[in-house]
């Protein structure tokens, strides 16, 4: 073999071995601060979603949806059985939506959203405040991120009621509410899931040897 393959190859070797380990000190950096963020935050996140989780519930059963198995107490929930809950109300409200608001009083759903809203925006449990007081912690999870994004569409749509002149804008507009609620739940499943699995994980070094099952 020349001299020149030679270096090559080592070349290729450092490169390779460079990016490699380059990928797995990330992925151990992201691992810990998950784990220590999701930590920090777990208290106040069961607190938030709790209040979000029973105004939600509240509103879909106003609208006539049968959701009494959707269980809003933290931290002894079973996302998953919530999860596949939100997806059956998700493809009822979607095959349905417009007759379904159609059927209920206009002033009453209005009602139930400004408190869903007043939930949100509570200046001690609610998503907004948690958001303001762990905007980095939040930006490490995908799926609250996310949320932040749908909860900001709803408090958008709630403020374009009053704007509307008949009653079928301002349906739509609760419409549109409701779709992005939805979503808010999806995603705050999604996140409890992973912040619970990374408050038990092992430091990223003694995950190697010793996994963690994600739930």
């Amino acid at each position: 073999m020349s001299l020149l393959w030679i270096i090559i190859i080592g070349l290729g070797a450092s490169i390779i071995g460079g990016l490699i380990s380059g990928r797995l000190v990330i992925r151990k950096v992201t691992h810990d601060t998950k784990r220590l963020y999701a930590r920090q935050i777990k208290e106040d996140f069961e607190i938030m979603s709790i209040l979000l989780f029973m105004s939600a519930r509240s509103f879909l059963e106003l609208i006539g949806y049968h959701i009494k198995d959707f269980d809003a107490n933290q931290p002894k929930m079973i996302e998953k059985v919530n999860q596949t809950i939100v997806n059956q109300v998700r493809k009822e409200y979607q095959r349905e939506y417009e007759r379904r608001l159609l059927k209920y009083d206009l002033s009453k759903l209005i009602s139930q959203v400004e408190e869903l809203v007043k939930d949100i925006t509570n200046e001690t449990t609610g998503f907004n405040s948690f958001f303001s007081k762990y905007p980095l912690h939040a930006s490490y999870f995908d799926a609250l991120y996310q949320a932040s994004s749908a909860v900001e569409l709803i408090i958008f749509w709630r403020n374009q009621i009053p704007e509307q002149i008949n009653e079928e804008q301002k349906r739509i507009c609760i419409s549109n509410v409701t779709s992005y609620l939805l979503d808010v739940l999806d995603c705050l499943l999604k996140a409890s899931s992973e912040i619970k699995y990374y408050c038990k994980a092992k430091a990223w070094t003694w995950r190697l040897i010793v996994p963690t099952t994600r739930t």
